[in-house]
């Protein structure tokens, strides 16, 4: 069996093979030693020292050296010759050659006569049956065969340098001939052939001193020495035998090839089976002196005693004797079968090839015999410990070192924090962890060296293009030391947030972009026992030393743009994790005192429904006051029923909304199903017709429609017939109280809306009018927007009106000045404004009742329409802001009437606390006199400059990490979330997988809105700032400790001193135990020593 050369992790099944082989060359070995009084046995059966490995992995490659030289002498190379050539090998490298030319040549052409069997078959047919009959007879036949003559020409010889044919040290040198017949005139070798096959063998030759003996030692104090089996000189005589053994095989191959060549397959077979025989004994046997069953030193046999477990350089000779003789009997019988004289491969060839498969066994015994020293280590370990350590086992153990090793102050704690009101009055709202899953499955929480303190100064972060939220609060400073070995999965990383029942908080995550700015890219509100697991990607990237080589060899350019990446990189190992509560800031933007909402659970939950679902701003909610101090003397239970009234209120206004919305969509199907008056074309039904058009609205009034009292619904933007006559259609007609685009009427004849041409009767408004719409009292009023002809014009239209009241969109030109409008309206009018009035009009008129689009600017005392743009409403009451359209309770959405009443908006009041559209402040600005994040205002410097750890650990990892094996890690988010949630109280939680960029609006929508978009900070924030780095190792955890005897314990512990000292600011020393202090100062001196605080 063969073994590979490469010393790769050896497997039990391979350890089986390993000790079956040692047991095969046990056996043999016995036979030499007198085993009377100390028996000698397998090296993993008997009791020896760690050293002893060594001396043991000595003495196989000794033997093997022995070996080695013992076929070179069977090849032609004689002591003399041997030292000659180690001289030599001094200065200059030494080679073994093997040429072989094969050529072939016609000789002659010959006939022969020779008989040759012939079979012929006669068929017979009679009357009454059928036969055949055979006949076998001999034919004589000329045969002509063309003879070959096959010649081999071999040489086997030593040089020095690198021209063979310079100073070369013949070995052996034969010529071969053969006679081939061919039943053609085809040659077996069309053209010559030569076939090299040569092997270094200085390394070979420089063990050998002046007296010609063998010699081997390894160096034990070189760096690179790390095992019996992995270091520098065991390596190089590994490479040599794995030569030798790649020269053996070739130059065997050769000889059989030519036999092939020449036709000789049954000789080539016959060369093969007889040479490659295992020798009996092969000197090269991993085995040491059972010292436990006698006191005395083993007697060699012919020899006298030498102490130790080991087997001594007399042992190894006697050993090496024996295998001699046994080669030596080996090649004698192959005299035989191979003539000495006779063919293309004769006796001496034979002789050749039997030494070099011995050769093949002693390289092949030399690689398994270093590798059972090595998995020997492994099964002891193995023992020792009672399992193969897995990573998770060094997960686990790591976790128990350092609770052993820091001090408690600096200690490494658990990521696991509860999220609770400052304080600790209260109960926690819920929980933030980082869990790591092993790749087995399970989970543990995750480990950090951390470091808390309060803000210095704020941070902050852009809560949309033209606002900044700012926080304070406690930074927690983590330092997460991973560890990876090869082959092995790396665990995962989870962060998971956790709330408890009517709770909630606000988590964000991103980078870290200065030392007082926050770069989140995720955000989501955890709340009512929401559960939230977010994978995270530990990325990479190379060591300071890797990135330093690296770029050694880069143009100038090119160092700079690796540089300047490089700093990118290093600042996105800062990951952020931010969590603020709900509860605290709720209080504080809707002036409450704290803790006033701590049992108020169905009013928060109310308003955050409010905040996120609706949008609403949270003035309309708040106590009258700027803080939670106004008014200190007032009861917090007052101030919360103020709360809760506008809370009512805007959910009745919610209510009323949502029931039209339903009676709309019923009167959408109705109108499916029914012959009703049309919306556009102007054709009226006898009977009751429903709404249509843009939208109908209830006698309270709707989008785009006016208010009616007592009478049928009026229209939208479309018209909806009356209980009386029907009126012609237009852009909609109205009941009794007009609608946009649309006249009102009141117990007459309806009139048109957008038209109604042609009426030979005009009565059409109502006492208070709609945009577009004109408004009159029992009197001949204009139509709304048209009207068109008609006796009293009016609305848009109306050209040429002489009515007392004229309205809608304006009465242009209209033949009674002292009321008429030209774009707008008198007294009592509404629309757009009025252009030219003889009374106040133009873009602002000041009716006591206007509404429309109009007045802009209007100080009427409830100002409706498209907006009182910049209007101040002064109604005996409170009445707030008007925005795209003020209405009183019973207006409509673009428009509505009513005076001394509570004024609702309608498309929004853009500016607070004033009337109209106008506004000029923006809904998303901040009255804060922060900053945006590109103003490049910074507050003052922190202490702690957070944004300078990654460039401060880089200095020290590359002072301090002499492996170059701790990697700076970048933290990111997966854009896969799982989240766990329920949607009612008593439900069941439902899981599912989100995408987590869709939850950063309604966090950003909540934040806007208890921050007053930005205009209030937010204090008692928690930020979690975790910086990350892996230690890597190139083996797995067991061929870490056996290959490479390299305690991975001692490796991560001093990454984490190297990572803890910079978190902490205070040298290494200090941070550990007063037990642990000498031995962190002797295996990690420079790192004990640095004493230099973070800059």
């Amino acid at each position: 069996m063969g073994f590979s050369f490469g010393g790769g992790p050896s497997q039990p099944s391979q350890m089986e093979l390993l000790s079956a082989r040692v047991e095969q060359g046990l056996a043999a070995a016995r036979k030499v030693f007198e085993t009377t009084r100390c028996p000698v046995v397998a090296a993993g059966d008997a009791d020896h020292a760690y050293d002893d490995k060594y001396l043991l992995a000595e003495f196989l490659t000794q033997t093997a050296v022995g070996s080695a030289f013992a076929v070179l002498q069977l090849l032609g190379l004689g002591d003399e010759a041997a030292l000659r050539l180690a001289e030599a090998a001094k200065m200059r490298a030494v080679t073994l050659r093997f040429d072989q030319v094969l050529s072939c040549t016609l000789l002659r052409e010959e006939k022969e006569e020779v008989e040759v069997p012939v079979t012929r078959t006669t068929m017979t047919t009679g009357d009454s049956e059928q036969g055949a009959t055979t006949v076998t007879h001999h034919e004589v036949r000329t045969v002509t065969k063309w003879l070959f003559t096959v010649t081999a020409t071999y040489e086997l010889y030593a040089y020095v340098g690198n021209d063979p044919k310079g100073t070369a040290l013949p070995l052996k040198r034969a010529e071969r001939t053969a006679t081939v017949a061919m039943g053609a005139c085809t040659a077996p070798v069309s053209v010559p052939v030569k076939e090299v096959a040569e092997v270094d063998i200085t390394w070979l030759l420089e063990r050998l001193d002046s007296s010609g003996t063998a010699s081997f030692a390894i160096n034990r104090g070189d760096a690179e020495c790390r095992t019996p089996l992995r270091n520098p000189e065991v390596a190089a005589a590994l490479k040599a035998f794995r030569g030798l053994s790649a020269f053996a095989d070739g130059v065997r191959t050769h000889f059989r090839g030519t036999l092939v060549a020449a036709r000789q397959l049954g000789r080539a077979d016959a060369l093969h089976q007889a040479t490659d025989v295992p020798v009996p004994l092969v000197p090269v046997v991993p085995v040491m002196w059972d010292r436990s069953t006698a006191g005395a030193a083993p007697a060699v046999a012919g020899g006298g005693a030498e102490a130790g477990t080991v087997l001594s350089g007399r042992d190894a000779e006697a050993l090496l004797l024996d295998s001699r003789r046994l080669l030596d009997e080996r090649c004698a019988s192959l005299r035989d079968a191979f003539p000495a004289d006779e063919g293309l491969v004769t006796w001496e060839e034979a002789k050749v090839c039997a030494a070099l498969s011995y050769m093949t066994r002693v390289c092949e015994a030399l690689a398994g015999g270093v590798e059972y020293i090595e998995a020997l280590l492994r099964r002891q370990l193995v023992r020792a410990v009672g399992k193969e350590v897995t990573a998770s086992d060094f997960r686990r153990y790591i976790d128990f070192h350092n609770r052993c090793l820091f001090t408690q102050p600096y200690a490494p704690v658990l990521f696991s924090y509860a999220i609770r009101r400052p304080g600790h009055a209260h109960d926690p709202e819920g929980a933030l962890s980082l869990e790591e899953i092993s790749p087995a499955g399970e989970r543990a929480v995750a480990t950090t060296v951390t470091r808390v303190r309060d803000m210095a100064a704020p941070f902050r972060f852009a809560l949309s293009a033209s606002a900044d939220l700012t926080f304070t609060g406690k930074v927690y400073v983590h330092s997460y030391v991973a560890h990876r070995f090869s082959t092995e999965r790396q665990a995962q990383v989870e962060l998971v947030a956790r709330a408890k029942q009517f709770s909630g908080f606000v988590v964000l995550l991103g980078q870290i972009g200065g030392k007082d700015l926050f770069l989140p890219k995720h955000a989501f509100l955890c709340q009512n026992k929401d559960e939230f697991k977010i994978p995270l990607a530990l990325d990479e990237i190379p060591t300071p030393k890797e990135f330093k080589d690296a770029i050694a060899s880069l143009s100038p350019e090119q160092q700079r743009f690796a540089k300047a990446y490089r700093a990118m990189q290093l600042e996105a190992t800062l990951f952020g994790v931010c969590v603020i509560q709900v509860k605290p800031q709720l209080e504080k933007v809707l002036n409450l005192p704290p803790d006033a909402l701590t049992k108020e659970i169905k009013l928060t939950q109310q308003l955050l429904d409010l905040f996120t679902k609706y949008h609403i701003a949270s003035d309309l909610l708040s106590y009258q006051g700027d803080t939670y101090e106004d008014d200190i003397d007032v009861p917090a239970a007052t101030k919360v029923a103020a709360v809760k009234a506008h809370v009512g209120a805007i959910l009745e206004m919610v209510r009323e909304a949502e029931a039209e919305e339903t009676q709309d969509a019923k009167a959408r199907a109705e109108f499916g199903r029914t012959a009703a008056t049309s919306g556009f074309d102007g054709s009226g039904a006898s009977t009751a017709a429903p709404t249509g058009g843009f939208g109908s609205a209830a006698p309270s009034g709707g989008l785009f429609g006016g208010s009616g009292a007592n009478t049928a619904a009026a229209s939208g933007f479309g018209g909806s017939g009356a209980s009386t006559a029907a009126p012609t259609g237009g852009f909609g007609s109205a009941a009794p109280s007009g609608g946009l685009f649309g006249g009102s009427g009141a117990n007459t004849a309806a009139a048109s809306g957008f038209g109604g041409s042609g009426a030979s009767t005009a009565a059409p408004t109502a006492p208070s009018g709609g945009l577009f719409g004109g408004s009159g009292a029992n009197t001949a009023a204009a139509s709304g927007f048209g009207g068109f002809g008609a006796p009293a014009a009016g609305g848009f239209g109306g050209f040429g009106a002489a009515a007392s009241s004229s309205g809608g969109f304006g009465g242009f030109g209209a033949a009674a000045a002292p009321v008429a409008g030209g774009f707008g309206a008198a007294p009592a009018a509404g629309g757009f404004g009025g252009f030219g009035a003889a009374k106040p009009g133009g873009f602002g008129a000041s009716a006591p009742a206007a509404g429309g689009f109009g007045g802009f600017g209007a100080a009427a005392s409830s100002s409706g329409g498209f907006g009182g743009f910049g209007a101040g409403s002064g109604a005996s009451t409170a009445a707030p802001t008007g925005g795209f359209g003020s209405a009183a309770p019973s207006g409509g959405f673009f428009g509505g009437s009513g005076a001394n009443t509570a004024a609702a908006s309608g498309f929004g009041g853009f500016a607070p606390s004033s009337g109209g559209g106008g506004g000029e402040a923006n809904a998303f600005s901040t009255s804060s006199s922060s900053a945006p994040l590109h103003a490049g205002v910074l507050p003052a410097r922190d202490e702690l400059d957070v944004s300078a750890l990654p460039h401060a650990l880089e200095t020290r990892y590359e002072a301090l990490d002499k492996d170059s094996s701790v990697r700076p890690t970048i933290i990111t988010a997966a854009a896969q979330w799982q989240k766990t949630s329920q949607r009612k109280l008593l439900g069941k939680p439902e899981r599912a997988f989100i995408m987590g960029c869709r939850e950063k609006d309604t966090a950003f929508d909540l934040l806007s809105a208890l921050t007053r978009s930005g205009g209030l900070e937010v204090e008692h924030a928690d930020l979690h700032v975790v910086i990350a780095a892996t230690h890597c190792f190139d083996k797995t955890l067991m061929d870490t400790l056996v290959q490479h005897n390299v305690n991975p314990i001692e490796k991560v512990e001093r990454s984490t001193l190297i990572v803890a000292s910079t978190i902490h600011d205070a040298p290494a020393a200090a941070l550990v135990k007063a037990g642990h202090a000498e031995r962190v100062e002797a295996l990690n001196l420079q790192v004990a020593a640095q004493e230099t605080p973070m800059a």
